[in-house]
């Protein structure tokens, strides 16, 4: 079956100059880092690319997917392995590939993120993109706009949403690459909490030094999972985003109506 959504990568400049003025471009962003002793580096890629074609895949052809970007702001994970950028490289590049799009005839773009790394950076390139030039930019990580749905589902109970390398990653990978995952290294009680985890006050963050190692590079013992939870999770949140990428579309549409 032929996707209703174009990929960016699949299409020629002739192509992009007809579909950009009136598409939204989709550009997922991820990391490339350790996911604990039991899933691949590219967990967030994979996930992150999955999110965005289970979305787009509930709409139509006003959307362009961009491909993933797997690499982000993975400093803290370099204690155990990650191909990271520095905050200020990645702010750099995020703002330059929207920057890029915009130049390439792209008005409307949406970040969909899928690492907890890139949120600040992601908000703040939107933020001054569109400041700056004539143009409607979105973003949102995945989790944000699904947690309500997955919660009330009862599909998040074991760990946080999303974790990382816990229940909910884990199930995502057994179903989306079984092969990969490899849970048989995971030792019981090998991880703990991360103090940002144990914040209870809304609003409030704690970054603490040597934070992860603590950790064992865990949010959530990967307990329980499933193939049939990881399923029935893409199929909840791919509805979800779709639902949020539809109202960007209508709003951002009608904000260039008006500046033109």
């Amino acid at each position: 079956m032929i996707p209703a959504y174009l990929e960016l990568a699949h299409m020629t400049r002739e192509e992009l100059k007809a579909r950009a003025g009136d598409a939204v471009l989709v550009l997922p962003t991820a990391a490339t880092e350790q996911h604990g002793p039991h899933l691949p580096m590219g967990t967030d890629a994979m996930i992150g690319e999955a999110v965005a074609r289970a979305a787009l895949g509930h709409l139509d052809n006003n959307y362009v997917l961009a491909p993933v970007l797997p690499f982000g702001s993975s400093h803290h994970h370099l204690i155990y392995g990650a191909l990271s950028l520095s905050t200020a490289t990645y702010l750099a590049g995020i703002s330059d590939l929207l920057a890029s799009a915009l130049d390439s005839g792209f008005r409307r773009v949406y970040v969909l993120n899928s690492h907890g790394g890139n949120v600040e950076c992601v908000r703040l390139a939107a933020r001054d993109t569109a400041l700056d030039r004539p143009s409607v930019i979105g973003s949102c990580s995945y989790w944000d706009v699904s947690r309500p749905a997955i919660e009330a589902a009862g599909l998040g109970h074991t760990g946080p949403v999303p974790g990382h390398a816990g229940q909910f990653e884990t199930s995502l990978m057994l179903h989306l690459a079984p092969g990969l995952v490899k849970l048989d290294r995971v030792a019981s009680g090998d991880h703990r909490t991360p103090m940002e985890g144990l914040v209870r006050t809304p609003g409030s963050s704690i970054q603490a030094h040597g934070d992860w190692q603590r950790t064992g590079g865990f949010t959530d013992a990967p307990e329980y999972p499933s193939p049939e939870l990881g399923r029935a999770l893409l199929q909840l949140i791919g509805e979800r985003v779709a639902q949020t990428l539809t109202e960007f579309d209508a709003l951002s549409r009608a904000s260039i109506a008006e500046a033109i």
